[in-house]
Order: C-alpha cells, then structure tokens, then sequence
C-alpha cells in the first residue's frame, strides 16, 4: 500500500485540498496521512482542524508552529522535525511548508 501525506495549515488550503483528500481516502491501494498545522490548530482562527475531524478524516499528526524566526530554514526545523514521511508521496499546496518539509526530510 502506498502512503500519501498531506500537509494543511489553513481553511483556504484545506478547500483546495479535500476532494483530493477523498479521492486518496476512497483508495483502497492507498493510504491517506494528514498533517494539520499553522491556522487550524489556533483558536484565533477557529481551530478548524475540526472541521477537518468533521469531514470524516483522522489527522495523523498536529503540529504547533511555535517560531522563533520565519526563515525557511528555521520553519523546517520547528515544523517538521521527528516526522518520519511516507516513501510514496506528499501533497503541500504552500511553498514554504513544502520547502520546509523536503529541507526536514534532507537533514534527518
């Protein structure tokens, strides 16, 4: 079975994301991990990663992003670290989470 990651860390993102998500869930050659970050874990913004939760979808993991800096490299390194990767596949709709995550997956 093949593994793909998705990473979302806002609601705008999660939207371009969920039929995809689905598509990946229906899949019985496939199986789905999700990451949840950024904007869905702050009660500022609404913890949406519930409405994650709601559609139906286990997050695998949820990932505070606690900066002390928002370089691309200290992103990585606060975001991502100690996160073993699916050998198959990835799926960020952001840039910098998706440097942030092939610069994580390079240093460990």
């Amino acid at each position: 079975m093949r593994k793909i990651c998705v990473v979302t860390g806002t609601r705008a993102e999660y939207g371009l994301l969920y039929w995809l998500m689905k598509e990946i869930q229906a899949d019985v050659d496939l199986e789905l991990q999700i990451i949840a970050t950024g904007m869905h874990l702050s009660p500022e913004f609404g913890l949406t990663y519930r409405e994650i939760e709601e559609d139906g979808f286990k997050i695998d993991r949820k990932i505070e992003m606690l900066l002390y800096s928002d370089t691309p490299v200290d992103i990585s390194k606060e975001k991502f670290r100690g996160i073993h990767w699916p050998n198959s596949g990835m799926v960020a709709t952001s840039p910098i989470s998706l440097y942030a995550v092939s610069k994580s997956q390079a240093e460990t």
